[in-house]
């Protein structure tokens, strides 16, 4: 085998048919699969925590004039939660197992028994759960001023007293409800109303007869005396009844008679008609304001039926709408935004995307480098073969 040409080229371990050597170049190795997994894994790990710190900068203790609003977490390391029924349960089994009557609690919180007693007395410290960072719930707890919380307690005795009030109203809403509502009977109020008034057909014939007789006893006589002067005043002409003169001025006189007649016919019919008219009017507005009169007295009935129907019930509603507790307002402020945790994944994904674009280059390097080295090897065994300068080069290489 020929020495190498360079650090990174190497030749064949035979010679190739008819002479000479194959001399190639190595290529850099193909890179490792990236850790897809574990990247994605520790992305999902790094996006938890920033959750749980993006979480903890949302919880801010707020301390105002009205009460406090205080957040802890439970059994974390920076936040442990004391177990005080656990405590005090210790306590008074401690107490009953050294028969003691008195103690006290010393300046940490400890309960020491006054007299002498084997047994170790319970220490706080052992009732307080820890944990790991962030590994407990939060919990929220809002202490009022002694003077709101006060108030809160007296507001919500007031409202257990009216809870109590309107429970004893429930009989009374049920006696009153149980049968529904029964309301005045309408019919005996409208049975009152007189029937729709009908046309007069008898008193408007009585007005005309009226009319017209007090009309003609006023002209009737004139009628017969206009009628004598007309005879008397042709026979004084020596006209005489039968002849044409006579009897054209007398039938004038009987013409103008008859007219006036008529004449008081027709306003003795509008008359009776207007009396008529009249009647049936003033019927008819007494028979309206005798219906209004019903309707407005079942309406009034029917109201005041209804209210003694619910007055239980509104005043068990009024009773449970009174002043509802209120808790204080505490001031808002700007949520801290998910910022997102480290991109594992990503990372991961663009180091493969590096290292596999480098041995690419180097491999295509190296097919290039390749080519050349055996373009060159040929040379060179020409030169052998014809002599000259390949002669020398291939003494050289051997």
């Amino acid at each position: 085998m020929g020495k190498n040409y360079e650090a990174e080229v190497y030749w064949a371990p035979t010679k190739k048919l008819g002479g000479g050597w194959i001399a190639y170049k190595s290529s850099s190795k193909a890179p490792e699969t990236p850790d897809y997994l574990g990247a994605a894994e520790a992305t999902g790990k790094s996006n938890l925590e920033a959750v749980k710190l993006q979480t903890e900068a949302n919880r801010a203790n707020q301390i105002t004039p009205w009460g406090n609003l205080m957040w802890a977490q439970e059994n974390s390391a920076t936040n442990p939660v004391f177990d005080q029924k656990g405590y005090d349960q210790a306590v008074a089994a401690y107490r009953n197992q050294s028969n003691a009557q008195s103690g006290a609690f010393d300046m940490n919180g400890n309960f020491v028994l006054s007299n002498t007693n084997t047994s170790a007395a319970p220490n706080r410290d052992d009732f307080w759960s820890k944990g790991t960072e962030g590994s407990g719930k939060w919990t929220q707890t809002i202490t009022l001023t002694p003077a709101e919380q006060q108030a809160l307690e007296a507001q919500q005795q007031i409202q257990m007293n009216q809870s109590k009030l309107a429970q004893g109203l429930q009989g009374q809403v049920d006696t009153t409800m149980k049968d529904g509502f029964n309301g005045p009977d309408l019919n005996s109020y409208m049975g009152k109303v007189d029937e729709v008034p009908k046309f007069n057909e008898a008193w408007r014939k009585q007005g005309i007869d009226a009319a017209y007789n007090y009309s003609t006893a006023l002209t009737s006589p004139l009628e017969q005396q206009r009628e004598k002067a007309t005879d008397v005043a042709l026979r004084l002409q020596g006209l005489v009844p039968g002849t044409e003169a006579y009897n054209n001025a007398m039938s004038n006189i009987f013409s103008t008679n008859n007219r006036a007649r008529q004449d008081a016919a027709n306003a003795a019919i509008m008359y009776g008609d207007q009396m008529a008219n009249q009647d049936f009017s003033s019927a008819l507005a007494g028979q309206n304001q005798q219906f209004n009169q019903a309707q407005s007295g079942y309406q009034t009935a029917y109201t005041t039926a209804l209210q003694k129907y619910l007055q239980p019930l509104n005043s068990m509603n009024a009773v449970l709408s009174g002043n509802q507790v209120n808790m204080p307002a505490f001031p808002s402020y700007a949520q801290q935004a998910n910022a997102g945790g480290t991109d594992y994944m990503g990372a991961t994904t663009a180091l493969g995307n590096w290292n596999q674009g480098v041995y690419n280059r180097d491999a295509a390097a190296a097919n290039a480098a390749n080519g050349s080295l055996l373009g060159m090897v040929g040379s060179i065994g020409s030169g052998m073969m014809t002599g000259g300068v390949g002669t020398v080069l291939g003494k050289l290489l051997l």
